[in-house]
C-alpha cells in the first residue's frame, strides 16, 4: 500500500534557463493522488529499475538525513534538490523544461523519498473564444507543459529508504562537459547503481550463449536451461544470483561453469549482492521460451519440455540443418492472433 504524505512540485525550465520553486505544497486531494499513485506504482514495478547504494560520502544522503532529523523542512529539502538537479539539467544540450515531484510516502509501511521528473510532454487541446460579434468560436491548439498521461511514464526516477538508504532508480544516460553518465544517479544522488533486474538477466543470458558457443554445446538448450535455472534460483531464493545461476546452467561440465564464471566476474557480478525481481512477472516471462527459424516459423515452448524428448526434439542433419520433432499432439487450435 502506497500513501502519500508531503509532495511538491517544482518546474525545471531549461529551455529558458529558470527555476520555478514552489513555496506551497501540493494539496493531496483526490485530483493530485489520483494522477501521482498510478505512476508511482509503475515506477516501482519498472523491470529496468537499477538498485543503488551511496558512495561513502553522499551529499545527498547527508541532505537527506538533515531532513529526517528535523533540521530542514519539507518545502526547503525538496527545494534543494530541485535547485541541484536543475544545475545539473542546464548542462545538459537540448535538454527540455521538466516537472519535478518530490513526495514523503510510505510503501507498504517504510518511509520512502521519491523524486519523480517528467520532461514537458506536448499535445493539442481545445479552446473556447469569444468572436468580436458576440459569437464563440471553438478551436485547437497547441499545449507545450503537459505532464505524462496514465499510458505514459516518468523519464526519471528515484525512490530512497529512508531505514537502509537503498535506492531504487531509473536514470537517462547524458552527456555533460563531454562525459557520457547517468546524471541522475552518480552526480545528484551520487549513488552507484546496480545492473537492472532487466540488464542481469540479458547478460546471463548473452555470457551462457558465448560460453556454449565456445564449448560447441547447442544454445538453443543452453537458453532453455538458463531461465529454468534463474526461475528456480527466485523461486527458492526470492532474489537473483548470477554466478548461482551459471552454476546452475552448466552444472555437468566444470570447465563450462568455471568459464561462465570468469566472464561474470569480468562484469563485476562477483561483488554485488543478489538482485531482487519481481518474482511473479519475471516468472511469467521464463517460463516459456520462444524460437524464430530463418524460414520464419515460430514456436514457443515451454522451457521443461527441451530436456523432455516424449514431447519434442531436435535432430541435426549433416549438412548442418536443424530439424524439430513435435511428439504426441492429439488437438491443435487454430489461433489468428
Amino acid at each position: 500500500m502506497i500513501v502519500i504524505e508531503r509532495a511538491i512540485l517544482h518546474l525545471l525550465d531549461t529551455e529558458h534557463q529558470q527555476k520555478i520553486l514552489s513555496s506551497v505544497e501540493l494539496p493531496l486531494d483526490s485530483f493530485a493522488t489520483t494522477f501521482l499513485l498510478p505512476h508511482i506504482e509503475k515506477c516501482l514495478r519498472k523491470p529496468s529499475a537499477k538498485r543503488g547504494h551511496f558512495y561513502q560520502n553522499s551529499g545527498f544522503q547527508s541532505l537527506l538525513q538533515e531532513y529526517l532529523k528535523g533540521k530542514m523542512d519539507f518545502i526547503a529539502f525538496s527545494g534543494k534538490i530541485a535547485s541541484d538537479w536543475y544545475d545539473i539539467l542546464v548542462q545538459v544540450q537540448d535538454m527540455p523544461a521538466s516537472d519535478l515531484f518530490i513526495c514523503d510516502l510510505t510503501v507498504d509501511g517504510d518511509r520512502q523519498v521519491a523524486l519523480l521528473r517528467s520532461a514537458n510532454h506536448t499535445g493539442v487541446v481545445h479552446q473556447v473564444i469569444s468572436t468580436p460579434g458576440g459569437g464563440i468560436c471553438t478551436t485547437i491548439q497547441n499545449a507545450m507543459a503537459l505532464l505524462p498521461s496514465p499510458a505514459q511514464s516518468f523519464d526519471e526516477f528515484a525512490f530512497i529508504d529512508t531505514s537502509a538508504f537503498d535506492v531504487l532508480l531509473s536514470a537517462k544516460r547524458c552527456t555533460i562537459d563531454g562525459n557520457s553518465l547517468l546524471a541522475l544517479a552518480e552526480v545528484l544522488l551520487e549513488c552507484d547503481p546496480s545492473p537492472s533486474p532487466r540488464e542481469a538477466i540479458q547478460t546471463i543470458q548473452k555470457t551462457a550463449g558465448k560460453v556454449a558457443e565456445e564449448f560447441g554445446t547447442d544454445p538453443i538448450r543452453t537458453a532453455a536451461l538458463v531461465k529454468t535455472a534463474i526461475a528456480e534460483e527466485m523461486e527458492q531464493n526470492g532474489a537473483l544470483d548470477p554466478i548461482a545461476v551459471g552454476q546452475a546452467v552448466f552444472s555437468q561440465n566444470p570447465s563450462m561453469q568455471v568459464s561462465m564464471e570468469k566472464e561474470l566476474q569480468s562484469a563485476g557480478f562477483d561483488k554485488m549482492q543478489p538482485i531482487v525481481i519481481d518474482k511473479n512477472a519475471a516468472l511469467k516471462k521464463l517460463l516459456h521460451h520462444r524460437l524464430k527459424t530463418d524460414t520464419g516459423i515460430e514456436l514457443t515452448v515451454p522451457v521443461e519440455y527441451f530436456d523432455n524428448t516424449e514431447y519434442m526434439e531436435f535432430n541435426k542433419a549433416a549438412d548442418g540443418s536443424l530439424s524439430i520433432t513435435l511428439k504426441h499432439i492429439t488437438n491443435l487450435i487454430n489461433r489468428t492472433s
